[in-house]
């Protein structure tokens, strides 16, 4: 008699753990990147619309640079380094986007070196990719390149001197006049 009752409790154990199995995979997820992030405004459609497009077009390399963007402008840093480095590895015409994307997100957590590898990979991916890469968007990316090159030789540590860093990068900067 003991043990068909403790039968029945390994089965019911066994009979909730299978219920809640197909209850989390039956049960339609949501979209987390708008639901991780507080934002305000029209701000979380625009990223849940930017996530969805990169979930839609995985080898798309602009779409995953936008949702980056966005994670970045939400202060996701971290999950913008990811977004924009996974990206980088399944985009295919315009994988220097998804690399630039990967590029600003380092430089938002300041890690310069890194920042500085990405540009350079994103510079290399633009030359390779002619018919995907503008001139303009070309240039934007050698002025980023050219950005970090600067910031990577200043030698100093944006952690600890930020007021120096910047006024390093100030004065090396070419300051452009456009008419």
């Amino acid at each position: 008699m003991r043990i068909t009752w403790f039968l029945s409790l390994v089965d019911l154990a066994v009979v909730i753990v299978v219920a809640v199995a197909i209850f989390v995979t039956v049960v339609p997820r949501p979209l987390y990147a708008a639901e991780a992030v507080k934002l305000e405004g029209d701000q979380p459609w625009a990223l849940a619309i930017a996530e969805a497009r990169a979930l839609a077009r995985p080898d798309d390399g602009g779409a995953s640079a936008e949702l980056s963007r966005r994670l970045a402008v939400a202060e996701a840093l971290d999950w913008a380094v990811e977004v924009a480095t996974q990206a980088s590895e399944r985009a295919t015409p315009t994988r220097w986007r998804a690399m630039l994307a990967a590029a600003v997100a380092y430089g938002h957590l300041i890690d310069v070196e890194k920042a500085h590898e990405w540009a350079q990979r994103a510079h290399a991916a633009c030359l390779a990719a002619r018919d995907a890469c503008s001139l303009e968007d070309e240039a934007r990316v050698r002025l980023l390149l050219e950005y970090f090159t600067r910031v990577s030789r200043s030698g100093i540590d944006p952690r600890k001197d930020p007021k120096g860093f910047r006024r390093a990068i100030d004065q090396s900067l070419r300051p452009v006049h456009v008419q």
